[in-house]
């Protein structure tokens, strides 16, 4: 067909038809989860790269590269969040984790709802990567208008404090503020806030 892709996007729709063809040959060719274990690996090494970045000064360019490689990232974490095998699973988690901060900022991302579906594989976290994982699953429950859940949860994710090396540290306190506000709790509110804020100076 002689029809523009939309937006007349056409270099986006030769890359959708490239990809589409080589997720083919690769089903195939019966490799295709070696080959997909590689690319998310990849893309978690990825996600490790970006994260820091996406809480630091330069938060616009690093949240540029994550762009133009989001299709890729969602592919990864969408591979493995599927899997049954643990290994492959913990792959996706992490990549969620790593970029956890964007479930706050863009609602667009999707990543809020990664992180929901990460969720159900709890069983497999460790502390940091729990804490990570509900602190973007809040946003999309907020975005969502799910107040209520978005403030137990994140009074879930915060009850044992901030663990040691989180990648996004201060969403999970953000989210239970913001939320008991809208649901009139002004006094947990304030001291979620008050904990946030020994918890930022604890993990600078």
């Amino acid at each position: 067909g002689g029809a523009e892709p939309a937006g007349g996007s056409t270099r986006n729709f030769l890359l959708e038809t490239l990809r589409q063809y080589a997720r083919e040959q690769l089903d195939a060719a019966g490799g295709s989860d070696h080959w997909r274990r590689r690319h998310a690996e990849h893309y978690l090494a990825f996600a490790r790269d970006v994260g820091p970045g996406l809480r630091g000064p330069d938060e616009i360019a690093w949240r540029t590269r994550l762009m133009e490689e989001f299709d890729n990232v969602r592919v990864a974490v969408n591979w493995g969040l599927d899997r049954d095998e643990a290994e492959d699973a913990l792959v996706a988690i992490r990549i969620v984790g790593a970029i956890s901060v964007e479930a706050a900022m863009r609602r667009g991302s999707g990543v809020g709802a990664w992180a929901v579906r990460a969720l159900e594989r709890a069983d497999l976290m460790d502390e940091v990567e729990l804490f990570d994982i509900r602190s973007g699953a809040v946003w999309d429950l907020y975005q969502r208008g799910d107040l209520v859940a978005a403030r137990d949860l994140s009074l879930e994710a915060i009850r044992d404090g901030i663990p040691p090396s989180p990648n996004n540290s201060t969403s999970a306190h953000a989210c239970a503020a913001t939320s008991s506000v809208n649901l009139g709790d002004i006094e947990t509110a304030m001291r979620v806030f008050e904990d946030g804020l020994v918890g930022v100076d604890a993990h600078p």
